[in-house]
């Protein structure tokens, strides 16, 4: 009887087809969990501290990409076993499955980006990247300044897959007493999850570390750094821990005092944080005891209900699916907060400021089709007769926020202040030809603007 030997050419096969299944669950993975990701978005997830945060991606990974890769690999090896002619075509398949398996991870992370981020250079900050001399710029009438970084909020929720329906008509309605440029923004490459969101409204830069978790920022002048030179009282706020990815260490360096779940003594009401109803009870405490001080303030508030899989307050409505409960429970919440603080005395020299982080990542409720703006609101700001309809990003939020309290810049970074005749970057450059020269690499970032520990 001839013996059924598994031969090395059949090792390499099993070997390929465990490595071809791993990519296409690494590519599911990221997909419906970071939506369009880029290099930099995995790279910083997996070298920066996520704490306790993103435990859940443990088991993800575990169950959606190394398990069923195994399993693939296991039914390739039974196969070889016991078929014949499996056997004998084993090798020619496995490189037809590794093919295909390439394709499908290129379709949704290019391989020429990921090229592009480590070995490709850009001139882009060279060209475009302003730092105003904040020395010369008088401030006669200070104005307080509350910054709410709602996550994943976005402009509009009614192209939702599978006829969900869902609406932020209480958020909408309180827009009407605001400002909102373009409808919502457009999400650039390296803007797009909660730490390089607030990076590109802080210091009007994206996040781009290249595989080095002791990168910071320290060099850059960013937001708090501006206030901080003009006496503005600092606070950072969140219902989590701001260890997760050196925020803590981000806020303080730049001059902003920093409250967090450990640092007030909470427990966690979910597996890594608070839900936000306690998280604005907070905020108007400590609102309350800002407004007392002989000083400006500037106040930053961190939401969290709506991170994936989403969470709601207890008071908040019971619905079918999670997820659409979470938006429903934020649009509530913090309407109810904005309409709070409209009502206090501070408010009339206070501009108040609503920016989601960055898109929804939780891919499978959208359709592909929906054009997806992130939300920002400007409230008292001061702005009159500004053109709205302009083609907004991240960055460009940071000059717009210091407009807000009569701190007068036409550029910050790679920001442009859009209530200015200033000509934005998007007004500039083309959204894809933006994209690819901040997805490369750059000296002048490497050199300028970060600092190894």
């Amino acid at each position: 009887m001839k013996r059924n030997n598994i031969s090395k050419k059949h090792i390499i096969s099993i070997l390929i087809v465990f490595f071809a299944g791993f990519l296409l669950g690494l590519t599911y993975f990221s997909y419906r969990h970071f939506g369009n990701f880029t290099a930099a978005q995995m790279i910083f997830h997996f070298v920066s501290d996520i704490g306790d945060t993103l435990n859940e991606y443990k088991t993800s990974i575990r169950e959606k990409i190394i398990v069923p890769a195994f399993v693939v690999a296991l039914l390739w090896f039974l196969a070889i076993k016991f078929s014949q002619f499996f056997k004998k075509h084993s090798l020619k398949f496995s490189f037809a499955f590794l093919i295909v398996s390439l394709i499908v991870a290129n379709a949704k992370m290019s391989f020429y980006d990921i090229f592009s981020y480590f070995f490709v250079y850009s001139d882009i900050y060279e060209k475009e990247y302003k730092n105003p001399d904040f020395s010369k710029i008088s401030l006669k009438k200070p104005k307080n300044l509350i910054i709410v970084y709602a996550e994943s909020l976005e402009l509009n929720y009614s192209e939702l897959r599978n006829n969900r329906k869902i609406d932020i008509t209480n958020l909408k309605e309180i827009a009407k007493n605001g400002v909102v440029f373009n409808n919502g923004h457009k999400m650039l490459n390296n803007t797009g999850w909660t730490a390089a969101g607030l990076l590109a409204y802080n210091c009007g830069i994206p996040l781009s570390i290249v595989g080095d978790k002791n990168e910071t920022y320290k060099k850059m002048t960013c937001l708090g750094d501006v206030l901080d030179h003009f006496g503005y009282d600092q606070e950072y706020l969140l219902g989590s821990d701001a260890t997760f990815a050196n925020a803590k260490e981000f806020f303080i360096t730049h001059k902003i005092k920093v409250s967090d779940l450990k640092s007030m003594n909470l427990k966690n009401d979910f597996g890594w944080g608070i839900y936000d109803d306690k998280i604005f009870k907070i905020a108007k405490e400590k609102l309350n005891q800002k407004a007392t001080l002989h000083k400006p303030f500037a106040f930053y508030i961190s939401t969290i209900n709506m991170h994936f899989p989403g969470n709601k307050s207890p008071g908040c409505t019971s619905m079918d699916d999670r997820y659409t409960e979470s938006i429903s429970c934020t649009d509530k919440e913090l309407s109810e907060f904005l309409k709070w603080i409209m009502k206090q005395d501070f408010y009339k020299n206070t501009s108040v400021i609503v920016l989601g982080d960055h898109l929804s990542q939780v891919q499978r409720y959208f359709k592909r089709s929906s054009d997806r703006r992130i939300f920002n609101l400007f409230l008292n700001s001061g702005f009159s007769g500004v053109d709205t309809n302009r083609k907004v990003n991240h960055f460009d939020m940071l000059p717009a926020i210091l407009e807000s309290i009569n701190i007068s810049v036409d550029a910050f970074g790679l920001g442009r202040n859009p209530t200015k005749n200033t000509p934005l970057l998007l007004e500039k450059y083309d959204f894809d030809d933006l994209n690819k020269e901040i997805s490369k690499r750059s000296k002048m970032y490497n050199n300028e603007f970060l600092d190894k520990k």
